[in-house]
């Protein structure tokens, strides 16, 4: 035994024990009753042998040499060769356990065994000890070693590609290893993170059921793209399992094209034979032609003629079959190498003249007899089926029922079970089953995302026949006379009906289109429903198309407010409208409540924000958020819809986020990682506020954010900016430095202010500005009234928005109850005007104290009557009465009228607002006046070509710091895929982003010099046709003067 190591231990009675380490076992010597004690050691178990001298008799303990947490633990006690009766005391103990027990044996009985019930244990040192009680004498004791479970875990989402905007569904199950449902720990954790490494939402204290826990989010329609992660770990102790899933922009084909052709040829062969198939997404075959485009490859670096040949066709059922003969190639097979075949397929359906292509290589061997097997794959792409948990205990059948969506479409069914005693069970032999929905009549129909007033659209809509016989169908669409027409080939409008008829037959296992010509009458939404009927079958279909106005019309609005009291209930004025209304009247919109028009009028978040708009934006949202939040008046759906809102959001606003934990301006081009101060201030308010939201997001945000402030301390002692932040002025460094410390003394944490404090009340006391003083919020301020908003440029409104705001909410509670009434009503007129609805940091302010006001304000009673006309002798007069019922809804009026004067009287008690909407002829602007010159250029052919070019003039250059420009395709056309990447690679453009279904671009160009051009180029293609196409937009602005836009109107001929 010499050859261990020697350490010393007190046994229990006084007994000395010497330690000797070898191999696998222990030995220890008793010198009081020379007797030993053999630890045996393997990997999960250990036994305690006590032997005898005198005798012959021993015992031995069996456990495990691991003892985990929430696990049961078991020993086993043996006798051997004893004669007498014998009890022992086996124990446990720890940090966070004490339990013991007593094991008795006897010659007939040697065997006794008993399974411990194990808590949560802490982390420390654990001792299994045994001490005999009675017979054999024995007490020795062995550490063992405390391990916390690790249970498995299951991660499941229904798909592994997701679009932005789309709802992801995942389900996490826990297990342990004989995949029985267990608890997760406490400290479990299950979180989503971006392609970024940002936790957008974190679960913790969750609920599970049988193990399972499932849950959702909404991705933002802006997501940071890539590879996404579902994670969950169960405790501290515990390794992170993960499922990747990714999130990008996907377009599913409008058809399916197939090519059926052999991966080898030999040349000695005659010839080979090319399968062409082409079908709807619906699974039926299309009609259409198609041209099979051939080209010879050969391997590099070797001289090679390709041959070019082009062969056409016309689909029958959907398929083609096309016979090349072997000949054609042969001599162009390389020496000793083989040729490469590349078939490359174009398919155009017959009714819509969409195009579609699909590419495969044949080889073509020559006397060589090695042969490559190449597998042919099929990819499948299955949608999401919604998920459904059933529970039952009795054995047998059981049913259920689930809704699909109304379309033809590849299932793929899973279920698995969770039973206490078998664990996780799954369908055999397959995990799954494929099933396929259908139907045997089925419409399918595209169309755009809008058309203008005035253009003609065709409609394709397509029915299919899953029969086994011909049917005859008749097809009807819905009239709305007011809103458009439906016309003949020739133009001329249809008979006004409800309904416009077309009857069709349809072949076994084919389809038919029948085309209806739509023209565009009036704004607005148009709600299309198609109904199909035959004998056998029946199907309806819903779609909608956006209508626009015509380009050269602009829109106004014009805002009153005034709350109506006991001590004054009536009101009587003449609302003027600055420009001369269209034939279309003036909409307005009645509140009792200015709470109301919020709700109807939320400004959602757009892919062409940037880092301000997009704060701003979230800001807003929450304001309301947390004003509707605890009154029982507002269903819980729409409550639900704002804390999505916030979700998205917030996954929109950590693509500016930057690995220093400060936030850029700009989130499209990846070179521009510059992290502003004051944005990053901004973002980290917005932050704050949302720790109070449902949204639960990774905190370390916010810590991380903090730190990067810290950083941005100078030896001075004050913040420095390092970026430029061109939609806002450049501000001084002592605004800077107020606007950081008024959000950081929110902090959760202690940090080192005492430099910027000094710093600020140093500079602070010499500063006499009206504005700061009002920022800063120390002292009381007189509000003074700006002058009229028309005189003043939009960085000087945006200054004077944000100077109210502190001072009302400086004031809030205080005195000057009656300047504070002064300064509400300014700002909710200044908030609700059109011009102001862009959305900015200064806005932000004061929407915020706009909500701290109405939060003090509890008058809710409104008992209205609201008189509004459009000519002095009241013609067309219209009473609206509000009251209990519809206090929270905002009411419309339309005001058939042409001149600029809206004449409104009101009687009661509420807060009266009223925002009236017109559209209006702009004026000709003439050239000396104009800011923007504006040249447009196009050429046609497979896609449209704009060349769009923006020249900025000296005059008005103000505040200017940067262009915004908007292209508004013609009807019918979406961008192409690759135009925004190109503008992005251009040096002069800070942003480029399209929204509206790819209808429309953004652009964002850094400044340009007075006279200076900038050029860009867009690819366009046409997905449908149109009549009487309207003319296409190019819209122009200064980036802090939004609401002063100039437009260029451009047509687009096509040959």
């Amino acid at each position: 035994m010499g050859s261990g190591r020697r350490a010393g231990k007190r046994g229990g009675g006084g007994v000395v024990v010497q330690r000797w380490l070898v191999a696998d076992y222990t030995v220890a010597t008793d010198t009081k009753c020379n007797a030993n004690y053999i630890i045996f050691i393997s990997r999960d178990q250990f036994s305690l042998r006590h032997e005898l001298v005198s005798s012959q008799s021993y015992y031995t303990l069996s456990a495990a040499s691991i003892i985990y947490s929430g696990r049961p633990y078991g020993v086993a006690l043996a006798t051997f060769n004893c004669n007498v009766k014998t009890s022992f005391e086996v124990s446990i103990s720890g940090p966070s356990i004490s339990v013991s027990v007593q094991l008795n044996t006897s010659p007939m009985h040697p065997y006794s065994s008993h399974v411990f019930t194990i808590p949560q244990l802490v982390n420390g040192t654990y001792w299994l000890r045994v001490k005999s009680l009675k017979g054999l004498k024995a007490d020795s004791s062995t550490q063992l070693m405390w391990r916390y479970f690790m249970s498995f875990i299951k991660l499941q989402t229904p798909k592994t590609l997701y679009r932005p905007g789309q709802l992801m569904q995942f389900t996490v199950f826990y297990h342990n290893e004989t995949m029985q449902a267990v608890i997760p720990h406490t400290s479990a954790v299950i979180w989503i993170e971006d392609s970024k490494g940002n936790r957008v939402r974190v679960y913790r204290n969750f609920t599970v059921i049988k193990g399972i826990f499932q849950s959702e989010l909404h991705l933002s329609r802006q997501p940071n793209l890539g590879n996404w992660r579902i994670c969950s770990k169960n405790g501290i102790y515990s390794a992170e399992e993960c499922i990747n899933i990714r999130v990008n922009h996907y377009e599913l084909p409008p058809f399916e094209v197939s090519i059926d052709a052999p991966v080898e040829v030999k040349s000695t062969e005659k010839s080979f034979e090319v399968k062409i198939e082409a079908k709807y997404g619906i699974n039926r075959p299309i009609d259409g032609n198609l041209t099979l485009y051939i080209r010879t490859l050969a391997e590099s670096d070797t001289a090679h003629k390709p041959v070019l040949l082009r062969r056409s066709a016309t689909l029958i059922n959907g398929q083609v079959s096309i016979l090349l003969p072997v000949s054609n190639f042969t001599s162009s097979i390389p020496f000793r190498m083989s040729l490469q075949i590349r078939l490359r397929v174009l398919v155009q359906e017959k009714f819509t003249d969409k195009q579609e292509t699909r590419t495969k290589v044949v080889t073509l061997r020559g006397n060589s007899k090695e042969s490559l097997k190449n597998p042919h794959i099929n990819v499948v792409m299955l949608q999401p089926a919604p998920a459904k948990r059933v529970n039952f205990t009795k054995a047998g059948w059981t049913n259920w029922k689930t809704r699909v969506p109304d379309t033809i479409t590849n299932w793929r069914l899973s279920a698995f079970s969770v039973n206490s005693a078998v664990g996780l069970t799954l369908l055999s032999p397959e995990p799954f089953i494929d099933i396929k929905s259908s139907k045997l009549v089925f419409m399918s129909i595209e169309l755009p995302y809008s058309i203008k007033v005035g253009e003609v659209l065709k409609l394709f809509l397509i029915c299919s026949n899953q029969h086994d016989t011909e049917i005859d169908v008749e097809i009807k669409l819905n009239q709305d006379v007011k809103r458009y027409q439906l016309l003949k080939n020739d133009g001329t409008p249809l008979p006004a009906s409800d309904f416009a008829k077309q009857n069709m037959k349809i072949m076994s296992h084919r389809t038919n289109a029948v085309t209806f010509n739509l023209h565009a009458l009036k704004a607005g939404t148009l709600n299309l429903t198609f109904n199909a009927t035959s004998d056998i079958e029946w199907d309806i279909l819903s779609r909608e198309v956006v209508v626009l106005n015509s380009p050269q019309l602009s829109t106004s609005q014009v805002v009153f407010y005034q709350k109506l009291t006991m001590g004054n209930p009536k009101t009587k004025f003449k609302l003027h409208l600055p420009y001369q209304p269209s034939d279309d009247g003036v909409k307005c919109f009645v509140s009792s409540h200015v709470i109301s028009s919020k709700l109807h009028n939320l400004n959602l978040v757009k892919l062409s924000d940037n880092g301000e708009e997009l704060i701003s934006k979230l800001m807003s949202i929450y304001n309301l958020w947390n004003y509707v939040n605890d009154k029982k008046w507002l269903s819980n759906r729409y409550k639900k819809f704002l804390e999505d809102q916030l979700s998205d959001g917030f996954q929109s606003l950590m693509r500016l986020r930057t690995r220093n934990g400060g936030f850029r301006y700009n989130a499209a081009k990846s070179e521009s990682i510059c992290s502003s101060t004051w944005l990053t201030t901004f973002a980290l308010q917005l932050i704050q506020l949302l720790r109070n939201t449902p949204i639960n997001f990774d905190h370390s945000v916010e810590r991380q954010a903090e730190k990067f402030l810290i950083n941005r301390i100078v030896s001075a002692g004050h913040f420095e900016e390092r970026c430029e932040t061109p939609g806002r002025r450049n501000i001084e460094t002592l605004e800077l430095n107020i606007e950081v410390l008024k959000v950081l003394q929110y902090s959760k944490r202690i940090l080192p202010l005492q430099g910027p404090q000094k710093w600020t009340n140093d500079q602070m006391n010499a500063e006499k500005d009206y504005h700061l003083l009002a920022k800063r919020g120390l002292d009381a301020i007189e509000w003074k009234r700006p002058e009229n908003h028309s005189k003043v440029s939009w960085m000087e409104q945006r200054r004077n928005l944000e100077t109210a705001g502190r001072i009302l909410s400086r004031n809030m509670g205080r005195v000057h109850v009656e300047q504070q009434r002064e300064i509400f009503n300014w700002l909710t007129v200044q908030l609700f005007e059109v011009e102001k609805n862009v959305e900015c940091y200064e806005c932000s302010v004061a929407k915020q104290a706009f909500y701290e006001y109405l939060q003090n304000d509890v008058t809710n009673i409104s008992r209205l009557t609201v008189s509004m006309w459009g000519k002095k002798n009241k013609q067309n007069k219209t009473q609206i009465s509000i009251n209990d019922k519809n206090l929270w809804l905002q009411q419309e009026v339309l005001i058939a009228t042409q001149t600029p004067i809206i004449y409104i009287k009101a009687e009661g008690i509420g807060q009266l607002l009223i925002r009236c909407t017109y559209q209006y002829a702009p004026k000709e602007v003439h050239a000396p006046k104009k800011r923007y010159q504006i040249s447009v250029q196009t050429s046609t052919g497979n896609l449209l070509n704009i060349t769009f070019c923006v020249t900025r003039n000296h005059f008005n250059l103000g505040d200017y710091v940067g262009s915004n420009i908007e292209l508004h395709l013609p009807s019918g056309h979406i961008l192409d895929n690759k135009s925004v990447q190109k503008l992005l690679s251009t040096q002069k453009v800070h942003q480029a982003n399209e929204f509206d279904e790819q209808t429309k671009l953004f652009v964002n160009l850094v400044g340009l010099k007075p006279g200076e051009s900038s050029c860009m180029s867009v690819l366009a293609r046409n997905y449908h046709k149109l009549k009487h196409l309207k003319p296409a937009m190019v819209y122009a602005s200064d980036m802090n003067d939004m609401k002063t836009s100039e437009a260029f109107a451009f047509k687009v001929t096509f040959s």
